[in-house]
């Protein structure tokens, strides 16, 4: 597999590294004006860290910004949970954040199409908006409760299935769930107590 196939293209790795994103991939982008590198006056993709006479652009792959990319975003008191699905229907994939709210419609902060196959290109762009907007500070700033983190592991629970679940999903049980679950958690934390006391 060509390197251009895995990684995200010149343009976006420049975006990429313009927000901040981590310069330490294995992949990079390099332009030298030594007259003796074959590729002078130029850009070439690399999968090696560049000399130091270069000037060099990180190059990810898709699961080198997918590990930077959050599970949940929190904005305006509202989780939106990271999807990449496909539509066999429309014979598309879609990537980005979405939330269900309680009329089981999803709610998008932000979603993108797959196009050939490459999802490094969109997971940059997912990356890029969350940066420009400030979604990726103000959600790694939260702090979340136990009650959130139970509701993030049913959540990711639900999905556990070789197939998708087809029909609607019942948000009223799954907070049902979560609340005996804590309710348990705390009873028997109140027990643990107890007995050292």
């Amino acid at each position: 597999m060509k390197l251009e196939e895995i990684c995200v293209d010149l343009e976006w790795a420049k975006k990429l590294k313009d927000v901040g994103f981590p310069q330490d991939s294995l992949c990079w982008y390099v332009y030298s004006d030594h007259p003796s590198i074959n590729s002078h006056g130029k850009y070439s993709l690399v999968s090696h860290t560049p000399s130091d006479e270069m000037l060099d652009i990180s190059a990810p792959t898709a699961e080198k910004i997918l590990k930077e990319l959050p599970k949940f975003i929190i904005t305006d008191n509202i989780k939106y949970r990271f999807f990449v699905e496909y539509n066999a229907g429309l014979d598309a994939t879609y990537c980005g954040y979405r939330c269900m709210e309680k009329d089981n419609m999803f709610m998008p902060l932000y979603d993108r199409i797959v196009e050939n196959s490459h999802l490094c290109l969109p997971f940059a762009d997912i990356y890029c908006f969350l940066k420009e907007e400030g979604l990726l500070e103000e959600t790694m700033n939260k702090k979340e409760t136990l009650s959130e983190l139970i509701g993030i592991a049913l959540g990711e629970a639900s999905m556990c299935w070789s197939e998708s679940p087809k029909g609607i999903f019942d948000s009223g049980e799954a907070i049902k769930i979560q609340k005996k679950l804590i309710n348990d958690i705390e009873r028997l934390n109140n027990i643990e107590t107890n007995k050292k006391d």
